[in-house]
């Protein structure tokens, strides 16, 4: 069955805050949309008047969940909210219930514009979620407030009966979701147990954002090891956040590899961008499996920051903490390899990766480790001295390196001036530059692809030169193989020809003299005395042309 709520900008309520009033079934498909319920009293409850105005009674904003399911997980159904706004932020005493889901084995969709703003403030057990989680299809959709109460999470992440299922938080192509959730709960804010008689904890747990996922778990005081609480889940623990995301969480214990019986694997995928904030913790805790990874697969910046003051890494020691594996995708035509800036815990910088410093441009494993130099390659691999400072940083920042084409110098005005005295006959004479000190045409190309090929072509426009006379690029000792230029490119050399030099580190250069280069031919015959100008373009192309 597929059913759509539509309020039409207006608020649901409810006469019973402990009740769940619709329970979804195989192949529901459920959808609440443009709704706008704002709270403005500090209770869950107020007094009012029913439609026909002929009675009074007690009305809920906020219900046990709106929608539930049933003693086992639905299969093929859906619960979409669109557009909804639920803003009760300025209540504070809940002890009439209300939760804003209650659907196990489930996770809710978001779609278009929402907003979910709770302040659970009281004695009673609340959960913002029993259930699986979010999955955000487009738009934005924000989750604010927080849970001072005793013992409860933002997501109790549970299931009806004993059908496996799968918490976690999915953000699509282009939508966002931002959670910014206090909390001085002992659970948790992502509960995996079982939160209630009949329902059993999720077996695995991920979050895969594709799109904006700003995610801050901030104030627990009672459970700061990990946002997943005491318990163990059984299957694997999943991030994966995909190609040209963007992500920032702020919350203790996001990587407690001891969270799971299973593995624990995160990736960062292509020219996304990733940042976690620790706080006064570190990076990863717990024990290290044999099946645990941390992939940077070609993300353009990975960051991890903690107010930490420490003489020992982060990441801690090979053994027991996780290493850091930087590689590119395949498909990435301009990655190169990464460097790696450390900063105190102030963010100030305490080692910059440069050609000579640190480690730069490099690929492998890292962890900051003495024993682990031999297993990063590339421009520069750090120190001993180098890695001990890596050790004390607060904070350590993954650049991707990305392939760059570019001229770093080309000849200037005063290297391409010509000043001759033409006598007798010079028909197809070629004439040479000015010789002196600031004769010599010099160019300068920065090529750090893997297989650097490029070329360089010159055209001519604006040129006030007669018909009888043309630039040409060549030489005057071999004037027969000269180039004539003109407006269309022609290629005077590449990266294969002779006298190119290279430093290695992807620098190239050329000079010519005053001799060589560019130069005019001229039929001195029909050739007038004047002053003549001419604007010579430099065009720099990938691959030998």
């Amino acid at each position: 069955m597929t059913l759509t709520f539509d309020l039409g900008g207006n608020a649901l309520y409810f006469d019973n805050g402990l009740k769940t009033y619709y329970t979804l079934s195989n192949g529901d498909h459920v959808t609440l949309q443009n709704e706008n319920q704002v709270a403005t009293g500090t209770t869950n409850s107020f007094t009012g008047t029913n439609a026909a105005g002929t009675a009074q009674s007690t009305i809920y904003y906020a219900s046990a969940g709106i929608f539930g399911t049933s003693g086992s997980t639905p299969t093929g159904a859906s619960l979409t909210y669109k557009n909804v706004v639920q803003d009760l932020r300025t209540i504070t005493s809940w002890a009439n219930a209300g939760m804003a889901f209650s659907t196990m084995g489930m996770q809710v969709q978001f779609s278009g514009q929402n907003l979910l703003y709770y302040n659970y403030d009281s004695a009673y057990y609340l959960d913002f979620m029993q259930g699986n989680g979010f999955i955000v299809l487009d738009g934005k959709t924000q989750i604010l407030g927080g849970d001072k109460s005793f013992n409860s999470s933002l997501v109790n992440a549970t299931q009806s009966g004993s059908t496996n299922a799968t918490g976690g938080i999915d953000v699509a192509v282009g939508a966002e979701l931002d959670i910014n959730w206090s909390s001085t709960n002992q659970k948790g804010y992502f509960y995996i147990s079982n939160g209630k008689p009949g329902t059993t904890a999720v077996t695995d747990f991920h979050i895969r954002n594709n799109g904006t996922l700003n995610m801050t778990l901030s104030g627990a005081t009672s459970n700061t090891t990990s946002i997943f609480g005491a318990n163990t889940i059984s299957g694997p623990i999943t991030y994966a956040f995909g190609p040209n995301s963007n992500t920032m969480i702020t919350a203790s214990g996001l990587f407690n590899m001891s969270a799971t019986s299973g593995s624990f694997t995160t990736s960062v995928g292509s020219d996304a961008n990733f940042t976690y904030n620790a706080g006064a913790s570190t990076i990863f805790t717990g024990t290290l499996g044999s099946s645990d990874k941390f992939t940077i697969n070609s993300a353009n910046n990975v960051r991890f920051n903690t107010t930490l003051s420490t003489s020992t890494s982060i990441f801690g020691t090979d053994s027991t903490i996780m290493p850091i594996n930087l590689q590119l995708d395949p498909s990435d035509v301009f990655g190169t390899g990464f460097s790696i800036n450390g900063y105190n815990s102030s963010g100030t910088s305490v080692l910059s990766a440069t050609t000579t410093t640190g480690a730069y441009n490099v690929l492998g494993t890292f962890h900051s480790s003495l024993s682990d130099l031999s297993k990063l390659t590339g421009n520069k691999v750090p120190t001993s001295t180098e890695i001990t400072t890596y050790q004390s940083a607060a904070q350590l920042e993954f650049v991707k390196m990305n392939a760059e084409l570019a001229f770093n110098q080309i000849p200037t005005d005063s290297s391409m001036i010509f000043n001759s005295v033409i006598q007798g006959s010079l028909a197809n004479g070629i004439i040479p530059r000015v010789a002196g000190t600031a004769s010599n045409m010099s160019f300068g190309i920065t090529d750090t692809y893997g297989s650097p090929s490029f070329s360089v072509q010159a055209t001519v426009t604006n040129s006030t030169l007669p018909s009888t006379m043309s630039f040409v690029w060549g030489s005057v000792s071999t004037p027969t193989t000269n180039l004539t230029l003109g407006t269309s490119a022609s290629t005077i050399f590449n990266s294969n020809s002779s006298g190119v030099s290279s430093d290695g580190a992807g620098n190239f250069a050329l000079t010519f003299a005053n001799n060589s280069g560019l130069l005019i031919q001229s039929n001195s015959s029909r050739v007038s005395p004047g002053t003549y100008t001419a604007q010579i373009n430099w065009t720099l192309v990938s691959g030998i042309q």
